[in-house]
C-alpha cells in the first residue's frame, strides 16, 4: 500500500493539467477567431477590389474624353504618314492646337491605362476582373505605344512613365487568359 502522501503526486499534475488544457482551448479558439476575422477582412477587401473594378470599367465606358482621346490615338497609330514618336518631344506652340490635342490623347491614354495598372499592383482593383474584360484592348495598346513610351522616356528622362502599365502588359502576355472551350 502506497502511504497517503504519495496519492498526492497522483492528484497533483491534475492540477497542472486542468489549466493547461483551458489555456489551449482559449488559445486556440483566439486563433481561430483571429483567422474568422482575417477571412472576413479579406474577403471584404475582395468585394472591394471587384466594386472598385466595375467602378473604373464604367468610368472607361462613360468618360467622353477618353473616348475621344483613344479615337484620336487609334487614327493616329493606322495613318502611315504618322510617327507617334514625334509627340514624345517637347513641343512649342509654334506646332499648332492639332499637336497640342494628339499629345494630350496620346497622354490620356496611357495615362488611364497606367493607372489602372497601379491600382492592380496595388491591389485596388481586381486582376482578373480588368484583364477579362480589358486583356487585348491592353495588349494591343501597349504594342501600339510602346514605341511612343520608350521614346519619352528617354528624350524627358523620366523612367519611370508608364512603367505599371509596361509591366502589366508584359505580364499578360506571359500569362494569357485561357482559351474558351
Amino acid at each position: 500500500m502506497l502511504p497517503i502522501g504519495d496519492i498526492k503526486c497522483f492528484i497533483e499534475p491534475c492540477n497542472f493539467v486542468m489549466p493547461t488544457v483551458v489555456l489551449i482551448s482559449a488559445l486556440s479558439a483566439a486563433i481561430w477567431a483571429s483567422i474568422s476575422i482575417k477571412s472576413s477582412k479579406e474577403i471584404a477587401r475582395e468585394i472591394a477590389r471587384k466594386n472598385a473594378s466595375i467602378i473604373i470599367m464604367e468610368k472607361l465606358i462613360d468618360n467622353e474624353e477618353l473616348k475621344k482621346a483613344v479615337t484620336i490615338v487609334s487614327m493616329m497609330h493606322n495613318d502611315p504618314n504618322i510617327d507617334m514618336c514625334i509627340y514624345a518631344y517637347p513641343s512649342s506652340s509654334s506646332h499648332g492646337e492639332d499637336r497640342q490635342a494628339k499629345k494630350e490623347a496620346i497622354f490620356t491614354v496611357l495615362n488611364f491605362n497606367d493607372l489602372i495598372a497601379i491600382g492592380i499592383k496595388n491591389k485596388i482593383y481586381d486582376e482578373l476582373l480588368i484583364k477579362e474584360q480589358r486583356y487585348n484592348a491592353t495588349l494591343n495598346l501597349f504594342s501600339m505605344m510602346k514605341d511612343f513610351i520608350y521614346k519619352y522616356r528617354s528624350l524627358s528622362m523620366c523612367h519611370t512613365f508608364c512603367k505599371e502599365f509596361e509591366i502589366l502588359a508584359n505580364r499578360w502576355t506571359e500569362q494569357p487568359l485561357p482559351r474558351a472551350q
